[in-house]
């Protein structure tokens, strides 16, 4: 598996939230709204959220020694 970026980290964070005020929309739209919420937060926020997937990435390579990116 390749490291998380930033916006996964948070869209993962993120996702019950949505869900648990919008019960009956599809992933589509959750999706959508995630998105939304990702280009509307401060960039202090974001840059939180950099950080973090910078710390999962060296988690990764620490973990996963020999992996390399192969893109399909």
């Amino acid at each position: 598996p390749s490291p998380p970026n930033a916006f996964i980290l948070y869209y993962k964070s993120k996702q019950q939230l949505v869900l648990d005020e919008h019960r009956e929309i599809s992933n589509n739209e959750v999706s959508k709204m995630i998105g939304k919420m990702w280009h509307s937060e401060p960039i202090e926020e974001r840059v939180r959220w950099y950080q973090l997937a910078e710390k999962k990435k060296l988690e990764h390579i620490a973990r996963y020694l020999d992996y390399k990116y192969q893109p399909r």
